[in-house]
């Protein structure tokens, strides 16, 4: 019976791929301190392509700018809340 399958798991490197079609998808849970200031709880993004191996390359390299933007983003709030702190003083 279709239900008794047991599923394929999920490389670990590769579960944040998800296909839809025949094109695969990026999908990112927001960290939970960002979430307030992206606005979301997951990032969905489209990779346009249906190859495997094109998909996983181009997953690292959103996951590589993701990072790099989420880590900004910390660099602000910190910054934020260290002016409001010494406001806060005077």
């Amino acid at each position: 019976m279709w239900y008794t399958r047991a599923r394929k798991p999920v490389p670990r490197r590769t579960r944040n791929l998800q296909k839809r079609g025949n094109v695969f998808w990026l999908r990112i849970r927001v960290p939970d301190d960002l979430r307030a200031a992206v606005g979301k709880t997951e990032i969905r993004k489209s990779l346009k392509t249906g190859d495997f191996e094109e998909a996983e390359r181009l997953v690292r390299i959103e996951r590589m700018k993701l990072d790099g933007e989420w880590q900004s983003l910390r660099r602000n709030l910190r910054a934020k809340t260290k002016a409001d702190v010494s406001r806060a003083d005077l």
